[in-house]
């Protein structure tokens, strides 16, 4: 399958945004699929915000499978490298929390899931703040030392997305 992919700058990184990843009836098979593995997720003590599925998504049978795949292949396109995942997780955000990280891997793939807003993911660099679009069924890759958040929104919104940590 061939993508219409678009380069974009994030302060001094580079980062792609690849719109239209899988058909409409994947994309919601696979919004189906993610829904029940939802829950609220707490570390070290630390309640996280919205809810979250297990960390470990690469390692599931099924549509998982097909998933992954897609996105190994869209990643080894556009680095030309062999790419493993880390992790692979699900996630529901509200919008009510802005929770900036950075991730401890050389790359970062978000997929938009359910994003009828279509907000993207905002980063941020001191001061500067930059927001990059998030149209439903459409990714960014970007560097994982960027600091990044799901967007805040006075209103509740329903955004579901997945992000792989590559390796």
């Amino acid at each position: 399958m061939s993508w219409k992919i678009r380069k974009l700058r994030i302060f001094n990184s580079t980062a792609y945004y690849i719109p239209d990843v899988f058909s409409e009836d994947v994309r919601n098979i696979l919004l189906s699929t993610v829904k029940p593995l939802l829950q609220k997720v707490e570390k070290e003590g630390r309640l996280y915000p919205g809810l979250s599925s297990p960390s470990n998504l690469q390692e599931y049978d099924g549509i998982f499978v097909k998933y992954h795949q897609t996105f190994a292949d869209i990643i080894s396109q556009l680095l030309n490298i062999d790419v493993t995942f880390e992790k692979s997780w699900a996630t529901y955000t509200p919008g009510d929390v802005v929770a900036f990280h950075t991730h401890p891997v050389k790359h970062v793939l978000v997929y938009y899931l359910k994003n009828p807003d279509n907000e993207g993911t905002v980063y941020r660099d001191g001061n500067s703040v930059i927001q990059t679009p998030g149209n439903e069924n459409s990714a960014m890759l970007f560097s994982g030392n960027l600091l990044h958040t799901a967007p805040f929104s006075y209103v509740e919104m329903e955004r579901y997305s997945m992000a792989l940590n590559v390796m």
